[in-house]
This record gives structure tokens, C-alpha cells and sequence, in this order.
């Protein structure tokens, strides 16, 4: 009990809180709801029974940890699958359907910068109050757009929890000509452990709510496989025929295996249902998710700045170029002086020069 004390020590509450719970939920309902149609022999092998609260305890808990430390192993695996980067990045027409509301957006954001340009210069009342609330609009319009979908259509993914997640990593590229990916590896190291535990509280959260759909989904496909195993019963019994394989006994009546069959479906149905509400609900948690990770850059950029041995701009101009040779040099190793040659680079600091004067 001491060696696996240490092991959960080790793992943190990532696995406790975003694994090991989901996993202990679905062993403990899969042994009690599939018990009845459990092989005889296969319940004696056991010790008679296949109950997670009597001696089958150990059993259930050997298939916990072992679900649990899958899950976690899987973390990044499961985040990518909802996000569509695994099986359905190949369905074209879910990441059209993402592409179409942003264009769709872009184009009510133009008609309302073009109201708002014709009622700039009028200098009546009723006027200037409509000039406010299409501002307004406009705004909102803008927050809603930065924090759903990606800014170019080409990063657009095939979920929305996926857009949402990719909303947030192209941020610190948009504002401060960070390249957030690999620059999230370093960040991490210059946050402050008060804020880096409401990342982690926040991050265990999104993975309980994500792994709970993942493995309702697959007891849904269990009571589904149970269902027809039952129904296959059912024809037999019906028609007074043996089983084909030896240690399945029909012992009960049709009656018995059809009311089986609808118990089943009636569970599929409902776990169905609960991986649909988990998925629904980790929408919200990825969104404050989302902001965090863009506040984290907005609040400890200039502290990275520092421990990478640059001086912090004055100007966000010089910010973003200053970025931009940073992370050139961290993923090419390139520290820029080769590029002096070429006019995009004579231009940026031409136009550093201009904005500081």
C-alpha cells in the first residue's frame, strides 16, 4: 500500500481528480451492470462473484489503477481527439461548416464597421446614442470571434472545442508575435506557482469532464455489444437451440434475454446521452481554460523576457519584433543575423526605429 501511495504521490492530482475517478466510476458500473450476463464459469474463476463491493474488490481495483494510469497516459491523445486532430480532421465538411460561420461573421463585422464610419460624423443625438450601441455590437461581435475560432481560416478545426483551443494558442502569435506553442514549454517555467495551480485546477477539470465522455461513450458501446450478445440468446432460446461456445449457458427463457435486450438499449441510450452533457459541459470549462492560457502570456511575457537574458521593449512594436527573433532562434536555432540581407527584415527594424523614434 506504500509503494502505490508513492506511485498516486508522484502522479499528483492530475490522476487522482482527472483519471483515477472517471476510472473507478466505469469499472465499478460495468461490473454491476453487466454482472447478470457474466458466464458462470467465468464468476466462479472469480470467486463467486463479480460484485466490486464484496471479494471482487481487488479485481476492481487492479482494473482502476490500470484504467487510470491508461487515461493519463492518453491525456494529450484524448485532447487532440476532440479537438479533430485525430479522425475527424478527415470529414471536410465539419471544419467547412466553422469556416463558413467565420466568414459569415467577418461580413456582419464589415457591414457594422461601415455603419459606424457613416454615423462617425453626424452630430445628432439620436444618432450618437445608435453610433454607441453599434460599437457596442461590434465589440462584442470581436470578443465573441477571438474567443471561438482561430484567425485564420486555414487553422479552422472540424470541433468546436477544438476552434476554442486553437482561438487561445494563436493569440500570443496575434498580439505579440509569439509562436505560443513551443513558446508554452518555456512559459511555464515563469509563472508564478500561486496562478500555475489555478492552470492545473483548471486543466484537471477539463480532463475529468472529457475522460467521464470518453469512457461513456465506451459503455455505450458495451450495453451495445451486451445487447446483441443477449439477443443472440434470445433466438436460441427461442428456438430451443445449444450454444456454439461451450461455457455460454442458456439456462433462462427468450423472455428473460429480450427484457435484457431492452434494459441494455435503455442504458446505451442514457450513457450516450451522459458522454453528450460531459462533452457540453467541458465547452465552458475549455473556454476559461482558453482565457487563462491568453491572460498567462498577457501577465508573464516580460518575465520570460528576462530569464531569456533580453532586455524588456518600451513599445509594442519593438515587443513584437524582439518576439519574433526569439522564436525564430528557439525553433531554428537561427539567431537572425543571416537575415539582414533581405528586405523584410531592413523593413521590421526600419519601422522599429520609426515607432520609437
Amino acid at each position: 500500500m506504500q509503494a502505490l501511495q508513492s506511485y498516486l504521490d508522484r502522479m499528483g492530482s492530475n490522476f487522482l481528480t482527472a483519471s483515477l475517478i472517471p476510472a473507478l466510476g466505469f469499472v465499478t458500473l460495468s461490473m454491476l451492470i453487466f454482472q447478470p450476463i457474466m458466464p458462470a464459469s467465468l464468476i466462479v474463476r472469480l470467486g463467486g462473484t463479480f460484485n466490486p463491493l464484496s471479494e471482487s474488490g481487488l479485481i476492481a481495483l487492479l482494473f482502476t489503477i490500470v484504467l487510470g494510469f491508461t487515461l493519463t497516459s492518453l491525456n494529450t491523445f484524448v485532447f487532440k481527439l476532440f479537438e479533430g486532430y485525430v479522425l475527424l480532421w478527415r470529414f471536410k465538411f465539419l471544419a467547412g461548416k466553422y469556416q463558413k460561420q467565420a466568414k459569415q461573421l467577418r461580413r456582419k463585422r464589415e457591414l457594422l464597421q461601415r455603419k459606424i464610419d457613416r454615423l462617425s460624423s453626424s452630430t445628432s443625438e439620436i444618432n450618437q446614442k445608435y453610433l454607441l450601441e453599434l460599437v457596442d455590437q461590434a465589440e462584442q461581435m470581436d470578443t465573441y470571434f477571438q474567443a471561438n475560432l482561430p484567425f485564420k481560416d486555414d487553422d479552422i478545426l472540424p470541433t468546436r472545442f477544438g476552434n476554442i483551443m486553437k482561438a487561445s494558442e494563436a493569440y500570443p502569435r496575434e498580439r505579440y508575435n509569439i509562436d505560443g506553442v513551443p513558446m508554452w514549454t518555456r512559459l511555464i517555467n515563469a509563472i508564478p506557482d500561486r496562478y500555475m495551480s489555478f492552470l492545473d485546477q483548471k486543466n484537471n477539470q477539463l480532463s475529468f469532464l472529457l475522460n467521464c465522455s470518453i469512457l461513456s461513450a465506451l459503455f455505450s458501446v458495451l450495453c451495445l455489444a451486451a445487447a446483441i450478445y443477449q439477443f443472440v440468446l434470445a433466438q436460441l432460446a427461442l428456438h430451443n437451440s445449444s450454444s456454439p461456445i461451450y461455457f455460454v449457458q442458456i439456462d433462462r427463457g427468450a423472455d428473460v434475454y429480450t427484457q435484457r435486450v431492452i434494459l441494455y438499449v435503455a442504458i446505451l441510450l442514457l450513457s450516450f446521452f451522459m458522454a453528450y452533457l460531459f462533452h457540453r459541459a467541458s465547452l465552458f470549462i475549455v473556454s476559461e481554460y482558453g482565457d487563462m492560457i491568453r491572460s498567462t502570456y498577457d501577465l508573464f511575457r516580460f518575465d520570460l523576457l528576462v530569464q531569456l537574458k533580453r532586455k524588456p521593449p518600451k513599445t509594442i512594436e519593438k515587443e513584437r519584433f524582439i518576439w519574433q527573433e526569439v522564436c525564430r532562434f528557439l525553433n531554428t536555432g537561427d539567431a537572425g543575423k543571416p537575415y539582414k540581407k533581405y528586405k523584410y527584415y531592413q523593413q521590421a527594424k526600419a519601422d522599429v526605429r520609426g515607432n520609437t523614434g
